[in-house]
């Protein structure tokens, strides 16, 4: 007697709205980046990294919250192609996650009213606390446990110093390429999103 084991499925909690429009325009094909416990990230064909996360994270720019404690159980080979449209994410196997009734939420810009001067003070401080205590996960040199952690280190300690660099010289679009890389990718297609 063969047993055949079901394919798990689920359905996502809540979308990032920039995430929704991309997905509204059936991407196709993404490839499974890398697996944790809690995440699945997709690269998609576009070059963006799409997480899928699950439902005790919170939500984040360019992810999915799912209706899932542990990925790990689903068996999603990193490398392996995804199918992704506006209806779900069919996963490497056929593990399927419905994207019907998810929550859409929108990144909404806290604005900032500090002066310039305040501004340095505090990107000095910011500074000074990273150079003398470090940043859980590698934003400051130090050795790294493997390949994956040394590239994202190397991109967060990018990121921080484009977002101070640009900050201080009242160049916001400089402020918003800096911090793409390190909280990825966003399309450059849809600025307002």
């Amino acid at each position: 007697m063969v047993t055949a084991m079901a394919r798990p499925s689920t359905r996502a909690l809540s979308v990032d709205a920039a995430v929704s429009g991309v997905l509204a325009d059936a991407m196709g094909r993404a490839r499974v980046h890398s697996v944790f416990r809690r995440v699945i990230a997709l690269g998609t064909p576009a070059g963006q990294l799409l997480s899928l996360c699950g439902r005790d994270a919170d939500d984040a720019p360019w992810s999915l919250r799912a209706d899932v404690d542990d990925w790990t159980g689903w068996e999603v080979p990193t490398g392996a192609v995804a199918d992704v449209d506006s209806d779900a994410i069919v996963l490497p196997g056929g593990a399927r996650i419905t994207l019907a009734g998810a929550r859409l939420w929108h990144a909404v810009p806290a604005p900032v009213t500090a002066d310039r001067a305040e501004l340095t003070a505090r990107a000095d401080e910011l500074a000074a606390a990273i150079r003398d205590l470090g940043v859980a996960g590698g934003a400051v040199p130090g050795p790294a446990p493997d390949p994956f952690a040394a590239a994202v280190a190397e991109r967060v300690r990018t990121g921080l110093a484009g977002i101070m660099t640009g900050e201080l010289a009242g160049r916001g679009e400089d402020v918003e390429s800096a911090a793409a890389p390190p909280a990825g990718s966003r399309p450059r297609t849809h600025p307002s999103r």
